[in-house]
């Protein structure tokens, strides 16, 4: 698949998981009607673009906290990590272009879109050495400590498992999830397909990772209010908001911890307690997992646990 294509695929996924932006979106909007922002707005002449310009903000602060989440949050190593944090990266770019094309700022509107447009070809040549490379720096993350022992999962994941609170309770329910499917990878995913498709991905599950989407999108907004302020010499409201942006972080990720670890509990009891779900061994390398009558995912290749 050409990187046109992941883009694109990444967004309509976002649309279609609107609360998590749309939420920024009206939050960008009420912030107009602050009258230092409007006033300001208005002396450059852009006041009757002031609802545009609030949602491509949100677009950029959401992106933006989807590549924090890329870079920090723990998960497994898949071999995606790269091209997460690189359709992140493109999205930016999008929303950069058209933001400065609607202030008729033509040079770094037409700069930002020539380099978004040469990216593409570049990166569907993504066998070239340096691809290579630099995609494999992406997946190792920063190296976790050496410790004298460890097992397989640790050894394959990327991120910061100390920015989650309740790590271990997580991945405890995800090496449950992963011993009853009977797979090393994808239990996330096989979860999350379970728990649609027998319609009990409830509110309680929902709700905290659509708020750690949120959170994650002050992360910047806190720095670079924080940073102002202290130009400004206002020492004391630019250190609380300087060290409110690990928080917010860190509470993002918290967040979406607790709703995995919701969803893995779920999907063990769907697992476990549900007769409509049933899987079978592997054959030839794939294995399938149902539920009624219908394929719900499936898994192959090192993904499979050995048996």
């Amino acid at each position: 698949m050409g990187l046109f294509d992941l883009v694109f695929d990444e967004l309509s996924k976002e649309i279609k998981e609107a609360p998590g932006w749309l939420s920024l979106v009206f939050v960008c909007n009420l912030v107009l009607l602050v009258r230092v922002i409007s006033e300001k707005l208005a002396r450059l002449d852009i006041s009757r673009e002031e609802t545009t310009i609030a949602t491509l903000v949100a677009f950029v602060l959401f992106f933006l906290g989807d590549l924090l989440d890329s870079i920090f949050f723990p998960r497994e190593r898949d071999g995606k990590r790269f091209e997460r944090i690189l359709k992140s990266l493109m999205l930016l770019l999008g929303a950069f272009a058209v933001f400065f094309f609607l202030q008729r700022v033509w040079l770094w509107a037409a700069g930002l879109t020539l380099l978004w447009i040469l990216i593409i070809p570049i990166y569907n040549t993504r066998k070239h050495p340096f691809w290579s490379a630099l995609k494999l720096w992406t997946e190792k993350g920063i190296p976790q400590k050496e410790v004298t022992e460890t097992n397989e999962s640790d050894n394959e994941m990327t991120g910061f498992k100390g920015l989650v609170v309740q790590y271990d309770r997580m991945a405890k329910s995800k090496d449950e999830v992963g011993k009853e499917l009977h797979i090393r990878r994808g239990m996330y995913r096989v979860s999350m397909a379970l728990a649609r498709k027998s319609e009990s991905y409830t509110m309680s599950i929902w709700i905290p990772n659509e708020a750690a989407k949120f959170i994650r999108s002050a992360v910047f907004p806190s720095l670079a209010a924080g940073v102002w302020l202290l130009v400004g010499g206002r020492n004391y409201g630019a250190a609380l908001l300087i060290l409110a942006s690990p928080a917010l972080l860190m509470l993002s990720c918290s967040l979406k911890g607790l709703h995995i670890r919701r969803l893995y509990d779920l999907g063990l009891e769907i697992m476990k307690n549900n007769a409509k779900y049933s899987s079978f061994k592997p054959r030839l390398g794939v294995r399938l997992f149902l539920f009624g009558d219908d394929i719900v995912d499936h898994a192959s290749g090192s993904s499979l646990a050995e048996r």
